[in-house]
């Protein structure tokens, strides 16, 4: 039925994953359909999606916040639950376990945060109990797919993959980017099973939709159930002449779909949007086979709620299917076509999508517009299920502490090291602030030059504004703090820090609980550009003091909520050791010179380093160089102390697992208590000695060489549990 040209030429079709045997037996686990329907109530399938089809996650979420908003509605309805349909998933999943069939580990493989499923991917391994993973998480060992964890290599079972096949396998593929080299040959051996299969893909295309009428009467000599938009293939003769014909009223898409690791792609080559008549005909005469043309469909129309008015929008609707398990637990064989209506699961409901524009290409389903969920309503109350129903004893439960990735503990280390610079960035921005909005003219601030220089060590401004004769040949200082907050480009701007801070965080999402994600999402939406329009100095303050409390919330959160495992121990390594360099610099820039501490300069230091009110309620005098050191560096109580950090740090150091059986302490270990000796053996009078330039040498010294140490150990730390993976590039074979 299907001219051979039409496979062989797809620009997808790779003789590498030809014999690849499908896990179970079966060639299509997971399945979308993107349906949309007439204004006379007629339903047509617009495309189909069976490589890595999203958006059961999205239809989840929009379930779960459409019932709490009207739960009497949705009790009352007696809507079908979704529920049913991922305890499918989940068992379907855990079925096709061929090495560990008791427990086998399994995976979610997801694009990363590149792609615009990673939220998505994120809710959903949270909400499936399954672990979240990312190329350069997996790799291949001894022919089999193992996970890099913190306790070392982890054999897995079952990949459920979210990213599309494009790259799946650099070594064989050929390609560069996301992938796990080898993991093809693994699956031949049949030592991993993949859902859905690589190359499950191919079908996804447009030319294969021209086919469909003539292969469901070849293989079950009936029409199609439920039709498909009209496709037409450029390549066949009599197709083509139909479209030349119609060219006016047809819709001229690409035959073949492309695909990207992250995703489909329109390119200039394969977008006809806007072009005329007989640019489009030039297209059919060059490479008619590349080019199918279908029927434009009118959509029919949905209540929307907006702008206090109730106006139509266009709809479209994603379905979904996932395959079943037979009794015995195993994967159902599809050998037998004619009987497959019991071997896959339907959603009962989906995800519709609603936009303004009644003929918007639906090859895009997902570009602008709004979601509704879906409900299908019985006659009767509807059975509850829940995915929090488990028939593990509770004597075999895992404690999974050593299977973080080694990428998650690295992101979560950088999470706290983000947060520490985040908070410190905004302390000295604000203290700036509350100056520059002051009474006094800035020349007449004492302490402006040391907060200056304090934030020019951060890379927020030129140190060259704490020098007035310099200051008056650089740009206002008043734009230039402007620029720091919302200046994206410069990389130690805050607004560069936020981001990176959210950023950060999104690679870590499924392990934070919706409360942490809230408080990350709230502190970036306060640093949105329209906030910034037409604001002034005080305004920024503002903003900085609202940031400042969601940086609280979050450390309370951390302190009171997190569990104690792996991932917190290494969040709050990265903390520790950030706050720790932070409070060095801070006293290296305020108090290194004698001759620029004062009064003034003493208050605003402690101001920064959050331990003013400290201060006062226990010295109850004036401020003193000897008494400000003692609390910012040897006071033990103080949380905001150096030494509370390096105990700490040394606390989550020493707790982290032991790869190597090694005699004695391991170098980060040694490095750890190494800075924690440093700082407790100080004498707070020996910092405040003098040299010949009038500089406290203990300060020089005690800064000097925690500078050094600290990087050290993060250095150690880094070697030791966070294993990188750079770019996969095939070799050149050589000639």
């Amino acid at each position: 039925v299907i001219p051979p040209r039409v496979v062989f030429e797809h620009p997808y079709f790779e003789p590498a994953l030809e014999d690849v045997k499908p896990a179970g037996g079966r060639y299509l686990h997971f399945y979308a359909a993107e349906l949309v329907r007439s204004p006379q109530g007629k339903w047509w399938v617009m495309s189909d999606r069976s490589d890595a089809p999203g958006g059961s996650g999205f239809a989840l979420e929009n379930r779960l916040a459409i019932s709490r908003t009207f739960p009497n509605e949705f009790r009352d309805s007696n809507v079908h639950r979704l529920a049913g349909y991922f305890l499918q998933m989940r068992e379907f999943l855990n079925s096709l376990g061929t090495t560990n069939r008791s427990a086998p580990h399994v995976v979610m493989l997801t694009a990363g945060t590149g792609s615009a499923s990673y939220f998505e991917d994120a809710y959903l391994s949270q909400y499936l109990n399954i672990t979240l993973v990312e190329s350069p998480d997996l790799t291949v060992r001894k022919n089999r797919v193992m996970l890099k964890t913190l306790g070392g290599l982890i054999p897995i079972d079952v990949i459920y993959r979210r990213q599309h096949c494009v790259g799946l396998d650099p070594l064989e593929q050929g390609t560069t980017g996301p992938g796990i080299a080898g993991i093809l040959q693994v699956a031949r051996a049949g030592n991993v099973a993949i859902s859905n299969p690589p190359a499950s893909g191919l079908v996804e295309s447009p030319v294969f939709m021209s086919f469909l009428p003539r292969i469901c009467q070849a293989l079950l000599g009936t029409e199609l159930k439920l039709p498909g938009v009209g496709s037409w293939w450029g390549g066949e003769e009599s197709s083509l002449k139909l479209i030349r014909d119609r060219i006016d009223e047809l819709e001229l898409v690409s035959a073949y779909r492309i695909r990207t690791q992250y995703g489909s792609k329109l390119t200039t080559k394969n977008n006809t949007d806007g072009l005329s008549r007989d640019e489009k005909l030039a297209l059919l005469d060059k490479d008619p086979h590349l080019w199918c043309g279908q029927e434009r469909i009118l959509r029919s129309s949905s209540s929307v709620w907006k702008e206090g008015a109730l106006t139509p929008e266009y709809l479209s609707l994603r379905t979904f299917l996932v395959a079943n398990t037979n009794k015995s637990g195993e994967a159902a064989s599809d050998t037998t076509i004619g009987n497959s209506h019991d071997q896959y699961t339907v959603m009962p409901g989906g995800l519709s999508r609603l936009t303004d524009t009644p003929d918007e290409p639906i090859r895009r389903p997902f570009e602008g517009g709004g979601v509704k969920d879906c409900w299908v309503i019985s006659d009767e109350p509807v059975e509850t299920i829940s995915l929090l129903e488990s028939s593990r004893s509770g004597t075999d439960i895992p404690r999974d502490d050593y299977y973080l990735s080694s990428r998650t503990a690295d992101n979560f280390c950088w999470l706290g090291r983000y947060l520490e610079r985040c908070d410190t960035t905004a302390r000295l921005v604000r203290a700036v602030l509350k100056r520059l909005t002051g009474e006094s003219r800035p020349s007449e601030v004492r302490e402006l030059p040391s907060l200056i220089r304090a934030l020019a060590a951060e890379g927020g401004v030129d140190a060259g504004y704490a020098v007035p004769e310099l200051r008056r040949q650089l740009p206002d200082l008043e734009k230039t703090i402007t620029d720091c907050f919302i200046d994206s480009k410069e990389p130690n701007s805050l607004r560069s820090l936020v981001d990176q801070f959210y950023f950060v965080g999104t690679e870590v999402r499924e392990r934070l609980s919706s409360d942490a994600w809230r408080i990350i999402q709230h502190a970036r939406e306060g640093f949105l550009v329209e906030r910034f329009t037409n604001s002034d100095l005080a305004e920024h303050m503002e903003i900085t003091n609202e940031f400042l409390v969601d940086l609280a919330a979050l450390s309370g959160f951390i302190s009171e909520s997190m569990t104690r495992t792996h991932g917190f121990r290494f969040l709050n390594i990265g903390r520790r050791i950030e706050r720790a360099l932070q409070i060095i610099r801070l006293v290296k820039n305020c108090f290194l010179f004698k001759k620029l501490v004062n009064d003034e300069v003493l208050a605003a230091t402690l101001e920064v380093a959050d331990s003013l009110m400290t201060y006062r309620s226990r010295y109850q005098s004036e401020l003193d160089l000897e008494a400000v050191l003692m609390l910012m560096l040897t006071d033990e109580d103080n949380p905001r102390s150096l030494v509370f950090q390096l105990i700490s740090l040394d606390q989550s150091v020493q707790s982290l697992p032991v790869l190597n059986k090694t005699k004695g302490m391991s170098t980060h270990q040694r490095f750890s208590m190494e800075a924690l000796h440093s700082a407790r053996m100080v004498q707070i009078p020996n910092l405040c000695k003098l040299d010949a330039e009038g500089r406290h040498v203990g300060i020089q010294e005690l800064c000097t060489a925690l500078e050094e140490l600290l990087p050290q150990l993060s250095v150690s730390i880094s070697n030791q549990y966070f294993i990188h993976s750079g770019p996969i590039h095939q070799m050149n074979p050589i000639r």
